[in-house]
């Protein structure tokens, strides 16, 4: 704990993940509480995906467990009416969730790189991050069965007000782009809908200035379940309303 509080000048941090083998064999990784906090100046930070959502990981042989505090808790600021000025963030490892607010209002971020495990952004987890130009899904480390969660989605807000947002990779397995999810994302013109969505809710794309096309995925049928998985079958209203600049559409038939 506490192992680089108030490091004043830290302006980088990579924290390595573990490769998967060391964690299959028992090894941990430990991060204590406040490891970073009070580092104001920090603008470049890779982290392992167990510190962005927190996570327990097995310590030795007898099955021992310890616990990996999460985002804020590793990266705390005490002094409110400062922020934190991230320009990148890049998250190595697997991840399955962007917690809800993780990035919220960091107003320098710019590029975000995540990795092909994530299955949900979480509500408000990156609104109003003014700079932020791409967020881009790594090659590697996807799970097996990208549809093997039951939380897999876009959540309520999670990119709302990202003005100088160009281009955002969407995971392979999210269902859901949910309320609000790119709410006035005026320069939003590379979007790709992975074939595992299903629905798109209200306002969801609304004000997306930029975007011209919109090709909504037809899903995959799944012959030993016998059943269609994704293919878009709810657009909620408003949706993409005020896209000023769409000029093309494609809706598969069911």
């Amino acid at each position: 704990s506490h192992a680089f509080e108030n490091c004043a000048g830290l302006t980088g941090v990579t924290i390595p993940a573990l490769p998967e083998e060391a964690e299959w064999n028992g090894w941990e990784l430990e991060i204590g509480d406040r490891a970073f906090a009070n580092c104001y100046s920090l603008r470049d930070v890779t982290m392992p995906g167990r510190v962005l959502d927190g996570q327990y990981c097995r310590r030795n042989e007898w099955g021992s467990d310890t616990y990996v505090p999460g985002l804020r808790a590793v990266f705390e600021l005490d002094d409110l009416e400062r922020h934190r000025l991230w320009e990148s963030v890049t998250v190595l490892g697997r991840a399955e969730k962007v917690p809800e607010g993780a990035f919220e209002g960091l107003r320098e971020l710019r590029g975000v790189v995540l990795p092909a495990s994530v299955r949900t952004v979480g509500e408000n987890a990156f609104r109003e991050c003014l700079k932020l130009e791409s967020v881009t899904i790594a090659d590697g480390g996807a799970w097996d069965d990208p549809y093997y969660s039951d939380e897999r989605m876009v959540g309520s807000s999670a990119f709302e007000g990202c003005a100088s947002l160009t281009r955002v990779d969407i995971p392979e397995g999210v269902r859901e782009i949910c309320d609000r999810a790119f709410y006035g994302c005026a320069k939003l013109a590379d979007v790709t809908l992975p074939e595992s969505v299903e629905r798109i809710y209200e306002y969801a794309f609304y004000g997306c200035a930029s975007l011209t096309r919109m090709d909504f995925p037809e899903g995959v049928w799944d012959s030993n379940l016998g059943e269609l998985i994704g293919g878009v079958r709810h657009i909620g209203s408003h949706a993409f309303e005020n896209c000023a600049g769409l000029t093309g559409v494609t809706i598969p038939a069911l």
